[in-house]
């Protein structure tokens, strides 16, 4: 008979959702659309994503925070930056990400995770294993800023941008979420 934890994870590991419902269930009050779902596997599957949907769709809960974690807890990426339009709201997402590591009793039980680095837009999570990932932040502004950072022997490996492009009314596209990886 198999560890019904480990059964747990494993789905998690293949669906980025299930860890985020599972994980953060305080993060989805609603239940999901097929949409998110649908975003997420997008991101695991392309080095580039670039989404546009309404305001209040979840981008940012779904790719800056749930995938985001998907790859930090199964040890993805080494190096994140997250970029905004202005740099208070990258470090929101990180803030929020950081809470978790500190306050989540669940994400503690399957992904016992530290922070070693606790700064205002620069944090490194590391695993009971030693596998860190630095999570850095940035405003539209200071993109260029990225360019030469290293984290060890690592370069941003994926960059999650979430930048308003042009304003439309609520009904239509207002803003874009990017994810990149290099």
């Amino acid at each position: 008979m198999t560890n019904p934890s480990q059964e747990i994870i494993e789905l998690m590991r293949t669906d980025p959702l299930a860890l985020g419902k599972f994980i953060f269930p305080h993060h989805f009050r609603i239940k999901s659309p097929t949409f998110h779902h649908t975003l997420l596997i997008l991101a695991l599957e392309n080095l580039n994503l670039v989404v546009g949907a309404p305001r209040e769709s979840s981008k940012t809960t779904i790719l800056g925070f749930t995938f985001l974690f998907h790859q930090i807890v199964f040890k993805k990426k080494r190096f994140v930056v997250i970029i905004t339009s202005v740099y208070s709201k990258s470090c929101g997402i990180l803030d929020a990400i950081k809470s978790e590591v500190k306050n989540n009793d669940r994400l503690k039980r399957f992904f016992p995770l530290e922070i070693t680095k606790d700064a205002e837009g620069d944090s490194i999570i590391r695993h009971s294993d030693g596998f860190e990932t630095r999570i850095m932040c940035k405003g539209r502004d200071q993109i260029g800023t990225i360019r030469g950072e290293k984290f060890g022997a690592y370069r941003p490996a994926r960059r999650l941008s979430n930048c308003k492009t042009k304003k439309y009314n609520k009904d239509q596209i207002n803003t874009c979420f990017e994810c990149h990886t290099y």
